[in-house]
């Protein structure tokens, strides 16, 4: 889908309220850090980070969006579903975060206990499900463990099936770039449609962004040079490329001795990572331009997103 012009009225900051919950060790501030902040799924693949302790919050922007995230701690979720606890209230989107090893039990306890939540506090947020490290366990597992959950579900708690979209997720790099679409999804469910409007310029400086990202091989040094004779294109524009792919931690920079001019740029170990997902999940395979389009709007909803510091 083709973004459009920008129109010319101004549009009203518009703020989301999104809570991150689940037991303790789903990977919610992990998954937090590389769709929101854009860290290295490499780097936290690899990484235990310390549980989160009460709750954490953070500011995004997004064009005229303003998102806030609370990052529910895992261990203390009684205390998050006391009855005097006030934290859900206000919520649009409540994203439960939970591992595909935990029991089908414990699941259905959760959802159905957060059903009272919702009712109460927020009767109007989505609820997405992310049925987390999917690789952990066969398709065929899988599977039945979801058709067990819509089981109980319904008999148990029906408005909560007819409200909940399940999604299958993991940062591992088998999934990653599917991943990476459903983040989009669900960010666009976020964010203001009427907010987000981009100018043709900046939709080429994207595409321009996407070839080097595609073209150019990770962890190869090229002079800037390079970049300019290939696209033919001026110097400000090869700079504009790569800023957008420096916001994406997918570029290092090179500086000449005294560290003012850029000399060359390197694609890194996470360019690597998301180009390897995109080639792997290609919709149209042989046809550039129609990936191009395809990955457009991913790129540029995640280079939009900037967090408030």
């Amino acid at each position: 889908m083709d973004m459009e012009e920008k129109p010319t009225t101004k549009s009203p900051l518009t703020y989301k309220k999104i809570i991150l919950c689940g037991p303790p060790g789903a990977g919610k501030t992990t998954v937090k850090q590389i769709f929101f902040e854009k860290a290295n799924p490499l780097r936290l693949l690899n990484t235990t980070l310390e549980p989160t302790k009460g709750f954490e919050t953070s500011i995004y922007h997004q064009l005229k969006n303003e998102i806030a995230v609370f990052d529910l701690g895992g261990q203390e979720n009684k205390r998050w579903f006391d009855s005097d606890q006030e934290i859900f209230l206000g919520t649009d989107f409540i994203l439960y975060i939970c591992p595909v090893v935990i029991p089908i039990n414990e699941i259905a306890s959760f959802l159905f206990t957060l059903s009272h939540i919702i009712r109460d506090q927020c009767p109007d947020a989505r609820l997405l499900f992310l049925y987390h490290k999917r690789d952990l366990i066969t398709i065929r597992e899988l599977n039945k463990r979801i058709r067990t959950l819509r089981q109980f579900l319904n008999q148990n708690t029906p408005e909560i099936l007819g409200r909940i979209t399940i999604y299958l997720t993991s940062i591992g790099e088998l999934y990653f770039f599917t991943t990476y679409r459903i983040f989009e999804e669900i960010l666009r469910m976020i964010i203001s449609r009427e907010n987000f409007y981009l100018k043709s310029e900046t939709l080429q400086q994207v595409e321009l962004s996407l070839r080097v990202l595609l073209e150019f091989l990770p962890e190869v040094k090229y002079h800037i040079d390079m970049l300019i004779s290939r696209y033919h294109i001026a110097p400000s524009e090869a700079l504009l490329a790569l800023g957008k792919l420096k916001e994406m931690n997918f570029v290092k920079y090179h500086y000449i001795p005294d560290g003012k001019i850029l000399e060359s740029f390197q694609l890194t170990q996470q360019a690597k990572f998301y180009v390897a997902g995109i080639k792997r999940n290609l919709i149209y395979p042989n046809k550039f331009t129609e990936d191009l389009r395809s990955c457009q709007n991913i790129f540029t909803l995640f280079s939009q997103l900037k967090k408030n510091i």
